[in-house]
């Protein structure tokens, strides 16, 4: 059986045709078997639910032959019982009552992450924060995780005013929501950190990145725009 590489997660995760960063770890990784769970717009509850179902057999029998995970973790204001993108801001007050406990949606997630250092201490997982909002939880993670959000590198390609760059990200045509050198970037990173597997937490050195925007750090609060 080939070794696996897993990649669990949402749009950061999605597209893994030519030229994304899932294309360049599986064309240096030749010998494996890449299996992809991204799925755009998701909860994280979602991408739980896939990869816990899909990979049972192999989670189950065959742990020996995963090389790595690779989670992108998202915020916990998707609302978990659906696939299609719903954050709190997009919601009335009614619809705030009747579908999201905030408390709750904070806690499921931080026992998620117990859950991954309780059932996955004996494989390699590498974690990246799509956004700020999961850095408070970083400690319960096990494995090799990168504190860099994502969204400092997305941005960072972008410039406009706020409005502009936010338009611009709900409309995003951007695989992975990243240009195809900075997937090329994020590719090397994860070849990097299967190779030379180190638990602990580390920032991505932006320096290798193309990025543009000099207030990408802000987002998502104010002052991220360059007009």
């Amino acid at each position: 059986m080939l070794k696996k590489i897993i990649y669990v997660g949402d749009s950061f995760c999605a597209c893994d045709g030519d030229n994304t960063h899932i294309d360049v770890v599986r064309q240096y990784f030749k010998g494996h078997d890449i299996i992809t769970h991204g799925y755009a717009g998701s909860s994280w509850f979602y991408q739980r639910h896939h990869f816990l179902k899909d990979c049972k057999t192999l989670l189950t029998n065959y742990r020996k032959f995963i090389r790595a995970i690779i989670f992108f973790h998202t915020d916990n204001r998707r609302i978990n019982k659906t696939h299609v993108i719903s954050h709190m801001s997009d919601l009335d007050p009614a619809e705030m009552i009747k579908w999201f406990d905030v408390d709750f949606q904070q806690w499921a997630q931080e026992q998620w992450f117990n859950e991954l250092t309780k059932d996955f201490s004996d494989i390699p997982t590498i974690h990246f924060h799509n956004m700020v909002y999961t850095l408070p939880m970083a400690k319960l993670l096990p494995g090799m995780q990168f504190v860099t959000p994502l969204t400092t590198i997305s941005v960072g390609e972008l410039t406009g005013t706020e409005e502009e760059i936010m338009q611009r990200l709900a409309m995003d045509d951007r695989d992975n929501h990243l240009s195809i050198e900075n997937n090329q970037h994020i590719g090397e990173l994860v070849i990097n950190a299967i190779n030379n597997y180190q638990p602990g937490k580390f920032s991505i050195d932006l320096s290798k990145f193309n990025l543009i925007n000099p207030n990408c750090h802000n987002f998502p609060d104010s002052k991220f725009g360059t007009k």
